[in-house]
């Protein structure tokens, strides 16, 4: 049975169930208590999709409504937060049946940054019927550093020059004053006072210029207000300062939980650039980390130069928009054609083209050599070439995917 919660009195009373769920999978952002406070920081009306089996919830699909010039669709919840994210279920077959029941609906569907060929791409793909479409695009990657070999571990995944890098950068900060650092799992009530020193030393730099830091954005200070005293009250909650004598020169707000360590945000003086404050609270994180018996280190966000080089891992994320067959649909991807043919009128990266297709019952991609016209103009496959496939092909192809 598929249920619609769509006030914020069911959302939540379906804590313990949801939560339930969210820790077969690895991820804290996948419980209730982020969900909860992405809710209360958009003020969006929860639109989440339920599937009972046997009274118990066996797939959960955490969606807001959102519209857009006259068309809706289902999107993550907590999706203008940047982070990866997932459906949650208990296998493979519940999922399957849970986006077989959306495709139904007839809404279009937004999964931004799930895992890249992962459950929900695979679920997607079995449950397309005649005239449906997907487009899956790149959704970033994220790093993590494995820990658990111990901290010495870490460093000789390090290249020997950027270990030199990190020893002459701690001399020239030494040389301002000792350096330290402090790790605190703040109580409910000691959560205001840590929080904003974080957001304070997060506004001061080229976040607070540039319009992105969290402290004058209301919604946004709100979520990491809320949430954060959320993770408190489940001791989870873990926030880093490091010290130049009587300076912080940086900070981290991050997250322990599952044996790892998760960064939900770090931000640091650029008074003090030439130390490099970020990466010398990393290592110092990450020394923490492996004292406490962490197995992982989470970045989180995307994979960029300054964390990359510290041995990690990597997962690739894709960004699934889903269209069944359905005049809302028809509406949303026109519109979401014409924003792709908008980019490419401005120069903007928009890769576009007839790349292969699926027919019932074959669960293969059958591979095509992109039409040439699809190729050299990025925006929609226009009409002609769709028909052209169509009658190439045969009207029964079931999924169209673009790239």
């Amino acid at each position: 049975m598929l249920k619609l919660i769509d006030t914020w009195d069911e959302f939540q009373s379906l804590r313990a169930a949801w939560n339930h769920l969210a820790d077969r999978q690895r991820s804290p952002l996948l419980r209730h208590e982020f969900f909860s406070a992405a809710l209360a920081a958009s003020q969006a009306a929860p639109a989440i999709y339920v599937l009972v089996k046997k009274g118990e919830p066996a797939a959960i699909a955490p969606f807001e409504c959102v519209g857009s010039r006259g068309v809706s669709r289902y999107r993550s919840i907590g999706r203008d937060l940047h982070e990866p994210s997932q459906l949650l279920y208990s296998g493979l077959a519940p999922l399957e049946e849970l986006l077989a029941e959306l495709r139904q609906i007839g809404r279009p569907i937004l999964l931004s940054r799930v895992p890249a060929n992962g459950p929900e791409t695979v679920a997607l793909r079995s449950a397309l019927g005649y005239g449906d479409f997907m487009h899956v695009s790149d959704g970033g990657t994220s790093p993590a550093v494995p820990l658990c070999g111990g901290f010495e571990e870490v460093l000789s995944r390090i290249s020997s020059s950027r270990r030199a890098d990190i020893r002459r950068k701690l001399r020239l900060a030494e040389k301002l004053g000792p350096v330290s650092m402090t790790a605190i799992a703040p109580e409910p009530d000691q959560v205001d006072v840590s929080l904003s020193a974080f957001l304070r030393l997060e506004a001061s730099g080229w976040k607070g210029s540039c319009g992105s830091a969290i402290l004058p954005n209301p919604a946004r200070k709100r979520f990491f207000e809320t949430y954060s005293r959320a993770l408190a009250e489940d001791g989870r909650l873990r926030l880093f300062f490091l010290r130049i004598g009587d300076d912080t020169v940086a900070a981290r707000l991050a997250i322990a939980h599952n044996g790892c360590l998760w960064e939900l945000k770090i931000a640091y003086d650029e008074t003090f650039h030439k130390v490099s404050p970020g990466t010398l609270l990393t290592l110092e994180t990450i020394r923490y980390a492996c004292d406490a018996g962490l197995q992982r280190f989470e970045f989180l966000g995307r994979v960029s130069d300054w964390n990359k080089w510290w041995g990690v891992e990597l997962q690739n994320h894709s960004t699934i928009r889903f269209y069944p067959r359905s005049l809302a649909s028809l509406a949303c991807l026109a519109i979401d054609g014409f924003d792709v043919m908008n980019s490419a009128i401005r120069g903007r990266p928009a890769h576009i083209g007839l790349a292969g297709a699926v027919w019932p019952g074959d669960p293969g991609l059958l591979e095509l050599e992109p039409v040439a016209a699809a190729r050299d103009q990025p925006g929609l496959v226009p009409r002609d070439l769709l028909n052209q496939f169509i009658e190439e092909f045969g009207p029964s192809c079931a999924q169209m995917a673009f790239v």
